[in-house]
Formats: C-alpha cells, sequence, structure tokens
C-alpha cells in the first residue's frame, strides 16, 4: 500500500507490510509483471494500521484496469487494504465485469483467512501459482490486456451527510476485519429481502445482531464509512434504548418515548418544522422528506433494546422507499428479518486489536493469542486489553497473568453480565474491563455514573460540566465549604478534561469533538455500574442529572423560540422520567412536568397530555390531592386535553381544579383566577358562550385588580374576553380589546413574541367580521408572514393563519387566491390533528365554502355534507358549529 508510480494503466497492488516482505515473493512478481510490459502501481509508503486510504492512493487505483490483492493472513485487518478492496469491487460491480478485475492471490498455505465469499470466487492464485512466477505474471498481463479502460472514477471520498451518530461519522480507526460480514450486509441491502416491515414488502435491510461488545455499531459505522458513496441522499442514525446497565431492556414506554425523541431530532436536522407535530405524524414527515429528495439513504437504527415486538421495531424504521436499513440488537429473535449474526473475531484479527498493530517477539507473539483465546476473540474486549498493554507498556505475559490471578475477584460480575456476554468467555471478559475500569481516576469514575444514569446515547459536554460542577458544589456545602461560581465552572471544565484525557480509560468511552458529546459503551456502562467503588455517589449523581435539566428545561421549555437548547437533552430527560419506578423526589415529577409544557409548546399536546398524566398520579400520591403543585397538575392536563380536542375531560379537569383552588388557595389566588381562565376556555371551546363570556370578564377584572394591567396574564385574559366576544357577535368591543391588547404586547413582549403573533392574528379576524376588509387582509398577510418566519410553517398558529387570509380574500371577493391555501390547511390540519379534531372540520367547511364561491358546486356540496356529518358526530346537533354547517349547506343546495 505505497508510492511506486512506475507505471499505471495497469495493476494496482493491495497489500499490507504487517506479514509480508516487500523483497520477497510480492517484489519478485511486481518485477515480473514489468518485465513482461505490465504497468505496476504499488505505494511502499507507510499507512497506519487503523489509518484510511490517502488521496495518492485513491488516484494510483482509479488510474489501473486490475487490482491484485495479496491477501496475507494480515491483509484483512487492515483498514487501508479493507477500502482499496470494497472501492474495486464497486467500482468493478458498476463496469460489470467485476469477476475479472479483481485478482486474489493468496500466499498462505490455506484459505482459512480469506473470510469474504465474494473474494473466494476471485480466488485467482495461490501458494502453487507463486512457484512459477513468470508463468502468473503472464497471466495477469492476458486480464490486464482483456480492458481496455481504467476503473476510473472511484466512489466519492467526501462523506455524506450525517444526520445523528455523534462520534460514528468516518467508521472507526479500531475496527478491524469483518470484511465477509461487511459484504453480506451490503448483499442484504442491494437485494430484495420480500420482508414486510413498515411501507412497502420488499425493502432493504439487514439486522446485524450478537452479544454485547461484538462490535454491531462498529460493523455499521465502517459499513456507512466503505460504501458511502452509494447513498448520496445521507446516513441517518438513530440511537436505540438498549437494555440497562443490568441487561433488562425497558419497558415499551421509555422504548417509544426514546423512538419519538430520535425522530423529532432527525426531522430537525432535515430542516423540516414539526415542532407540533404528534409522533406519528413526525414519522410521516420524514419519509415523505426522504422521499421528496429521492436519493438514496442508509438509516441505522442501533442498539435497540431485546424483547421488542414487531410494532416496538417498526417504531425504529423509516417507510420511505428510498432507505436501506441496518437495525443492530442484541436479540436473535427477529425472525422475519434478514439477519447477520457476529461472534468472536478471527485469531488475526483479534491479535491485530491485541498489538495495536506493534511488532511483538515470538514469545510475546504467542502469549498474545494466548490472551485472545483466554477473551473468547471478544472484539471489545481485546481492543480495551490492547489500548491498557500500549498505554501501560506492559508485557502480554504480565498482563495474562494478572487477569488469571484476578478471575475470581470479578465472579460476581460475570454472572450480572452473563446473559450480555458470550458463553465461556464472561469471567475473562469482565475481568479485563475490570482491570481497565480499576484504573480509572476518580473524574472518569464520575463520568461513569453520570452515563450510568442517561440515556445511552450521546451526552453534551456542556451538560457534564454542569453536572460535574454540581456534585462538586454539594460536596461543598456538606462541608461548609464556600465556594465561587466562576471558580466552580472552571474546576468541573478541569475535571471533565481529566476524565476524557484519563490514561487508563483504555476505549472504555470517547469524545467526539466536532459534536462536544461523550459516548459510553454500553456493556461498559453496566461494568462500571456494578463495579462502582463509591456506589453510595450513585444517587447524588442522578440527583444533580435531574436538577440540571430542571433548571435548563425550566428556563426554555415554554418559549419555542429557545427550544433549540434543550434538543441535545431531550432524550436524557425522558430517560431520568420515564418508567414506574423513577418518579422518585419532587424534582424528577418537576422535570417531567417540564418536559410536558416543552411538548406542548412544541405542539404535542397528547404527549404532554400522557406527561401531566403521569405528573398528576406521582403529585397524589407523594404530596396528596389537595397540594398546590398537585392542584397546577391538574390544571396542566385540563390545558393539554383541551389542546388534543378532547374537550370532555378537559371540561371535567378544568371544573374540578377550579373547585379545588378556589377551596384550598382562595377565590383571588393567581393560580384559581387561572383556572377560572382555562375553564372558559374549555366552555368557549365547547361553544358554550353563555358561561364562557362572563367567566372571561370576571377573568379579566380578577388580573387587572390582582396582578395589574400589564402582567403576561392579564394581557392574556384581555386577548381571551376579545375573543369571547367576537364569538357573541360584539365586534365593538372585542375590536377595542384586540387594539389595546395588540398595542400592549408588541410594547410589553415585542413584536415578533407568539402572543403578540397571535393578538394580531386577532385583531385581523375582528376587522373581517366587522367588515374592515382591506385592513383584515394586510393584517393576515403580515400574520401569516411573521409566523412562518418565527414559528415555522407548519406550527398550529401559522395554519390558522394560513386559513384567515384564505377566508379574508374569499370576504374580498378572491376565491381563487383562497382555494390553494386552504387545500394546503386542510391537508395540513388532517395530518396534523386529525380528520374528526375541530379545526380540521372548520377548515373543511371553509373550503367547501370557496368551492361555492368558485362555482364549483359538486365539491362544495361533497364537503359541505361530509362536514355536517362529522359535526353532529364529534360535536352534537346543537354545536354553534354544527349549525354554521348546517346553513352553510342549506345555503348550497339552493345554489
Amino acid at each position: 500500500m505505497s508510492e511506486d508510480t512506475a507505471g499505471s494503466g495497469g495493476v494496482f497492488v493491495s497489500w499490507t507490510r504487517a506479514d509480508t516482505d516487500r523483497h520477497g515473493l510480492l517484489g519478485q512478481l511486481v518485477d515480473a509483471l514489468r518485465a513482461a510490459g505490465v504497468p505496476v502501481w504499488i505505494d511502499d509508503a507507510g499507512i497506519g494500521p487503523f489509518d484510511s486510504v490517502p488521496d495518492r492512493v485513491r488516484e494510483g487505483l482509479a488510474a489501473s484496469k486490475v487490482v491484485l490483492a495479496w491477501y496475507s493472513q494480515a491483509y484483512p485487518t487492515r483498514r487501508a487494504c479493507r477500502e482499496e478492496l470494497t472501492l474495486a469491487l464497486l467500482a468493478a460491480e458498476r463496469a460489470g465485469h467485476g469477476a475479472g478485475r479483481v485478482l486474489v492471490v493468496n500466499p498462505e498455505p490455506d484459505i482459512g483467512h480469506v473470510l469474504e465469499a465474494r473474494l473466494l470466487d476471485r480466488r485467482f492464485a495461490g501458494p502453487d501459482d507463486l512457484a512459477d512466477l513468470p508463468a502468473l505474471a503472464a497471466r495477469i498481463a492476458e486480464r490486464v490486456a482483456q480492458h481496455s479502460t481504467p476503473f476510473g472514477d472511484l466512489p466519492a471520498s467526501g462523506r455524506p451527510r450525517w444526520y445523528g451518530g455523534a462520534g460514528w461519522e468516518g467508521g472507526s480507526h479500531r475496527f478491524v476485519g469483518r470484511l465477509g460480514q461487511l459484504w453480506a450486509v451490503h448483499d442484504r441491502l442491494h437485494r430484495t429481502t420480500g420482508l414486510a416491515g413498515p411501507g412497502a414488502a420488499g425493502r432493504s435491510v439487514a439486522v446485524v445482531s450478537g452479544f454485547g461488545g461484538m462490535g454491531k455499531s462498529l460493523l455499521a459505522a465502517e459499513y456507512a464509512h466503505l460504501f458511502s458513496s452509494l447513498y448520496p441522499g445521507g446516513v441517518v442514525w438513530l440511537s436505540g434504548a438498549g437494555n440497562d446497565p443490568t441487561g433488562t431492556p425497558p419497558g415499551p414506554e421509555q422504548t417509544k418515548a426514546a423512538a419519538d425523541t430520535a425522530f423529532a431530532q432527525l426531522a430537525t436536522d432535515l430542516d423540516l418544522d414539526v415542532a407540533h407535530l404528534e409522533p406519528d405524524r413526525v414519522r410521516e414527515r420524514v419519509k415523505t422528506e426522504l422521499d421528496r429528495r429521492g436519493d438514496a439513504v442508509l438509516w441505522i437504527a442501533d442498539d435497540l433494546p431485546t424483547g421488542l415486538d414487531p410494532a416496538g421495531l417498526d417504531a425504529w424504521r423509516c417507510p420511505a422507499a428510498v432507505v436501506h436499513e441496518i437495525v443492530t440488537t442484541r436479540d436473535r429473535t427477529h425472525s422475519r428479518l434478514d439477519a447477520v449474526d457476529l461472534d468472536e473475531l478471527s485469531d488475526a484479527d483479534a491479535l491485530a486489536l491485541l498489538t495495536q498493530g506493534r511488532s511483538l517477539p515470538d514469545h510475546e507473539h504467542e502469549q498474545a493469542a494466548l490472551l485472545a483465546a483466554d477473551l473468547g476473540w471478544h472484539p471489545l474486549a481485546c481492543d480495551v486489553a490492547g489500548l491498557y498493554l500500549a498505554s501501560t507498556g506492559s508485557t502480554v505475559t504480565a498482563y495474562r497473568q494478572r487477569l488469571n490471578a484476578d478471575l475470581g475477584r470479578f465472579d460476581q460480575l460475570a454472572a450480572r453480565l452473563a446473559d450480555q456476554l458470550p458463553g465461556g468467555h464472561a469471567r475473562q471478559i469482565t475481568a479485563t474491563l475490570a482491570t481497565s475500569l480499576n484504573g480509572l481516576g476518580e473524574d472518569a469514575w464520575t463520568l461513569l455514573r453520570l452515563a450510568g444514569q442517561l440515556a445511552p446515547t450521546a451526552i453534551p459536554r456542556r451538560f457534564i460540566i454542569d453536572v460535574f460542577g454540581r456534585t462538586a458544589a454539594s460536596g461543598d456545602d456538606q462541608d461548609g465549604t464556600d465556594s465561587d461560581d466562576s471558580t466552580d465552572v472552571e474546576e468541573a471544565e478541569d475535571a471533565v478534561d481529566r476524565a476524557l484525557l484519563d490514561p487508563h480509560n483504555d476505549g472504555l468511552y470517547r469524545a467526539d469533538q466536532a459534536t462536544q458529546t461523550v459516548l459510553v459503551h454500553v456493556l461498559v456502562r453496566a461494568a462500571a455500574t456494578l463495579l462502582n467503588p463509591h456506589s453510595d455517589d450513585q444517587e447524588p449523581i442522578r440527583a444533580a442529572a435531574v436538577t440540571a435539566l430542571l433548571e435548563r428545561f425550566r428556563a426554555a421549555a415554554a418559549d419555542i423560540r429557545r427550544h433549540a437548547e434543550l434538543t441535545d437533552l431531550a432524550a436524557h430527560a425522558r430517560y431520568l422520567t420515564t418508567g414506574s419506578d423513577v418518579l422518585i423526589d419532587e424534582h424528577s415529577v418537576a422535570l417531567l412536568g417540564w418536559l410536558a409544557r416543552y411538548d406542548h409548546e412544541a405542539g404535542r399536546p397528547a404527549t404532554a397530555a400522557e406527561q401531566w398524566e403521569r405528573q398528576l398520579a406521582a403529585r397524589e400520591r407523594m404530596l396528596g390531592p389537595e397540594h398546590p403543585a398537585t392542584l397546577g397538575s391538574r390544571s396542566d392536563l385540563a390545558e393539554a386535553c383541551r389542546a388534543a380536542g378532547q374537550l370532555d375531560r378537559a371540561l371535567e379537569l378544568a371544573l374540578r381544579s377550579l373547585e379545588d383552588r378556589e377551596r384550598v388557595l382562595g377565590l383571588d389566588h393567581p393560580d384559581t383566577i387561572r383556572s377560572r381562565s382555562n375553564l372558559a376556555g374549555a366552555y368557549r371551546t365547547a361553544g358554550r358562550l353563555d358561561l364562557a363570556l362572563p367567566m372571561n370578564q370576571r377573568v379579566l377584572s380578577d388580573f387587572e385588580r390582582v396582578l395589574g394591567p400589564n402582567d403576561p396574564d392579564t394581557l392574556g385574559s384581555r386577548n381571551n374576553l376579545a375573543t369571547a366576544y367576537h364569538a357573541a357577535g360584539r365586534l365593538d368591543l372585542a375590536l377595542q380589546l384586540h387594539q389595546r391588547t395588540l398595542n400592549d404586547l408588541e410594547r410589553l413582549r415585542g413584536p415578533d413574541h407568539p402572543e403578540t403573533l397571535r393578538s394580531r392574528g386577532n385583531l385581523a379576524a375582528a376587522y373581517a367580521g366587522s367588515g374592515r376588509l382591506a385592513e383584515a387582509l394586510r393584517l393576515h398577510e403580515r400574520t401569516l408572514a411573521d409566523r412562518e418566519r418565527v414559528l415555522g410553517s407548519d406550527h398550529p398558529d401559522t395554519l390558522r393563519s394560513r386559513n384567515n387570509l384564505a377566508s379574508a380574500y374569499r370576504a374580498v371577493g378572491r376565491p381563487v387566491e383562497a382555494l390553494p391555501l386552504l387545500e394546503r390547511a386542510l391537508v395540513d390540519y388532517e395530518r396534523l390533528l386529525g380528520p374528526d379534531h375541530p379545526a380540521s372540520l372548520t377548515i373543511r367547511d371553509n373550503l367547501a365554502g370557496a368551492y361555492r364561491d368558485s362555482g364549483r358546486l359538486v365539491e362544495a356540496l361533497r364537503l359541505h355534507e361530509r362536514t355536517l356529518a362529522d359535526r353532529e358526530r364529534v360535536l352534537g346537533p346543537d354545536h354553534p358549529d354544527t349549525l354554521t354547517s348546517r346553513g352553510n349547506l342549506a345555503v348550497a343546495y339552493a345554489d
């Protein structure tokens, strides 16, 4: 693998100096080829055992017609060799005559190390052929002469865009071998499988299964690296919840939350505005967007937990037609999927990890082979042991002696991890992990204790620093020491640096500088949790993590413009608050509530309702049914149910919340007034204006008296009263209040605040209702543009603006401009909220009216009839919206 460009347009020699003498048989064959007039490109410069091929090698390969792979024992253990061979095979396949362009010369006495079936088909020459080098050179020359053109442009070396997978992009520099499995995955991804996953049957998917530490994620990452040119649409990497440190899979609720979070993050990375969407709608948006783009995508669902049913597995998959899927899991029971099982490494691959590419004396080489056998040729154990040997300078002999002497100490650990490890070697593997773990400093142990509490995905470095600082501050509080905040932050940063640079980390965890995240292998998390030398520190670490997340969500969850600050923390917040036994203190319960607020403000009211329901149950259990915090959870749940269209449940909760707060807190407590406002809103949504209007009037009066005229609650209640006046037909009062509210909001909260935009939209609607159509149209156009810019094109408020603008176009006699807005709005509302949501029914009725305005009476009648039937079924025969539909249908019949 090297630089001698004595020729091109002939043979490219792929080889490794690890076990091949350049001046031996290989050099003699090169000389024989050149003597026969065959140009030869052979690279004599050194390439590290785990390094990728440089550009000069790619150029040499592209200029050649044939690749000669000198397939020695060490050949498949070298990353550059794998890359050269893979590039050649892909280029040859693309040209349609691969069998004649990739020639494997095996100098070894057997073929046991040639693991890839494709290479067995290309076994061009063996040891016997090397006995007559001129004859072999002549055969190679004949093969070169059969091809008139070189390989030409190779698959692009540039990386496709990655979505997720922090730390995995570019593969792993410590991945060895597995060439057969890499091509087995490739075969499964590029032929139909007859599978009936989500979407159409026949989609390409490969499951990579195996015990913990077998390199499933590494194989997926290396495949993405080697075959990246086949996926111009990019690589999607979703990190599954995996099993917990004891090997126990998470419950369905926790798994679903992890999948939902992963899809939401992917949608954001795809520049989709899905902040308000329920999880199923997010998945649909992702599928639609990938199919719209049209380029092939490699989709990797990594480290899925065991025991998933088909629905649980499909939650991590994507039905887009352009997607090729890899699923990695320890579970080997997914019989409907085409699996590639990973077992132990070959002898050569295990030795490559143990030696880290170093040459060893013969007796040490023998000891390394014995150590590989001791470890069951387990990839993670061999890698950890090899890095330990490299970092400490220990001999393999001394390491084996230490390992064997310590086996009995780790029997309990081995027993606990036995289900996660291959049989027969659990003691040696756990002893290897324990040897490296026991060499870690205290800062590294703090990092591992934290990782054991969080979701098994990338951890932001800034969050780790925050938790380190809190645990240090907690220790200062206990010993009575005062500290300076700036000093605490600096000390926390130093402690995190010490943890990440610990000389004994031996590959137990890795930091990704590009994303500023840290990833800990799930098997290491398990071993560290069980070996923790200070297990009493586990709960303080968890408490610090919960508190850090609570403060961040409390600061940003209620403001959708700040949600980007929480994106990479949401998975960890969900992990810490999901499950039957995690809501053990008020901070955890409070974090769950702020996570619900995060989802509610993002327009996921059904998800928020589920979380507030759990928070309410926890607070009733911990604090009692009439504690102020419990009453707050009930009020929040009522709000979410109303937004999700669950009106009966919302009314029941809102009424009880008001009664309880009046009794417990008093009539004038701000929370009591808020409950009164929520109940008024629920009445208004249900069409009970006779109850809503006087209650809105009282709420405004109470807030002005208790909080003052400029308080956000007061401004919101004034807006609500104006909306109620509008609904009741008292437009003069509605206009007056809307104008005043808008002026105050622009002054106090700024022109782009979501509440300001909402007020501007309400004023525009009031203008339209009052016949001031020109002013209404102008304000609706401005509001829609502002909402698309600030909130995104699919936010519920933006959809509402689109409908309002369409109504304004209809009112001024411009139905042609209204129709596309309403047609788009109906599709969006039904996709986001469902066809029976009251807002969807309103849009459908408006679209029917626009069809009528445009003279398309058949379509108008069909939609009016459907809308009336649905409103009678969903809202009841006497709801104001139902009465409106009945009147609109009568007008359409009259036309």
